[in-house]
């Protein structure tokens, strides 16, 4: 059977009203249910864009209770990632040594040399 007796999404039109019930009801969003809501973060919005990086030294101090600095220097880079074991630092796609190949090349190189039997 093709897709001509459904609707989109390929599901057949005597099932449609399954697809519709809804299980749980999803509360509606706070800055719908209350527009005050909506009108303090159009607030922070625009005194953020005005006060730049003082302004979200700021917020963060009164929303997270943070008052470090807000950006990490390359110093500070350099000190984490030398504490991370050289798996977390290299990744999954990088080859563990010269020579050695990735898994993502690997698996290209698997899926070319497999050919579709037939004409």
């Amino acid at each position: 059977m093709g897709t001509a007796g459904m609707p989109s999404g390929g599901v057949p039109c005597e099932h449609r009203a399954v697809t519709r019930r809804y299980l749980k009801e999803a509360s509606r969003p706070l800055n719908v249910a209350d527009p005050k809501v909506g009108r303090r973060v159009a607030e922070l919005l625009v005194a953020l864009e005005a006060g730049g990086e003082e302004e979200a030294a700021s917020l963060a101090a009164e929303f997270d209770g943070w008052s470090g600095p807000i950006e990490v220097t390359v110093d500070e880079i350099a000190s984490a990632t030398g504490s991370l074991p050289p798996t977390v630092i290299r990744g999954p796609w990088t080859p563990r040594r010269p020579g050695r190949r990735s898994p993502r090349r690997l698996s290209r190189q698997a899926f070319r040399a497999w050919r579709p039997s037939g004409p």
